[in-house]
């Protein structure tokens, strides 16, 4: 709880800064951009032949991507793109209510690891960008890999909306689905990004997550951003909230 609000009150405090420093903003040009964040949950979910459960998570991870070439006369942020990312989370299952059903396996995991690592190439024309990759998540028993790919419309650099299958941040690397969503930049750095879709739960039960957030210059190069979700399913809601951090280079 400590840590938490330690969190939160480094996020409103920089948050504030930005706001009461107009001057700011990510105004540097470069071929690559960097991000880590670091996040919590707590979704209803349920067992594949077991019980409602409800799964309490707290990871942290990052991406990276990077336009190559050194075209001196194209708009920056266009070309072949390559990108990587890795995340991983701690997760706790708690009965989400008293188990009573003789035919269901009441049993719930102890508290275990989950990760996942992701890789992508694509294209960034100035209106419309694709990604294509994949994206392995893993946990103590196994795993499964799962096809990442991102369509965009809009400019580059302007509103545009995105839709895909996969992970369009650090959490949902873990969650992937189906997606869309819409990212609009404002003024010296600010940019405000939402996204729904429908997603893979960690106990079985697919859910709908529904994400808001906001990157707030911190310099001329980095940004922090600040974001909240809920998900829900058949069994209820559940908050999800993340913290992060990013810069160009």
């Amino acid at each position: 709880m400590r840590l938490r609000r330690c969190l939160l009150l480094a996020a409103f405090t920089a948050f504030v800064l930005a706001v009461l420093q107009p001057t700011w903003g990510v105004c540097a040009d470069g071929p690559g951009d960097v991000d880590a964040s670091a996040f919590g949950a707590n979704v209803p979910s349920r067992m594949a032949c077991g019980p409602d459960v409800r799964v309490k998570y707290g990871g942290i991870g990052g991406q990276v991507a990077t336009h190559l070439g050194d075209d001196a006369g194209r708009r920056p942020g266009t070309g072949f793109v390559l990108g990587a990312g890795a995340a991983g989370a701690y997760d706790h299952v708690l009965l989400l209510g008293p188990c009573r059903s003789p035919t269901t396996n009441c049993a719930v995991p102890p508290s275990f690891f989950e990760g996942a690592i992701a890789g992508r190439l694509g294209y960034d024309w100035s209106w419309f960008g694709f990604r294509a990759g994949i994206l392995f998540w893993g946990v103590r028993d196994g795993g499964f890999p799962f096809p990442d790919i991102s369509v965009r419309f809009g400019a580059v650099d302007g509103v545009r909306f995105v839709a895909g299958l996969g992970a369009y941040d650090v959490p949902t690397m873990l969650r992937p689905g189906l997606y869309a969503g819409l990212l609009a930049p404002f003024e010296k750095g600010w940019e405000l990004e939402l996204h729904v879709g429908q997603h893979l739960g960690i106990a079985g039960l697919a859910s709908v997550r529904a994400h808001g957030g906001m990157h707030a210059p911190i310099g001329p190069r980095s940004w922090l951003s600040l974001g909240g979700a809920l998900w829900a399913n058949e069994l209820g809601v559940g908050p999800e909230g993340d913290l992060g951090w990013g810069s160009r280079f």
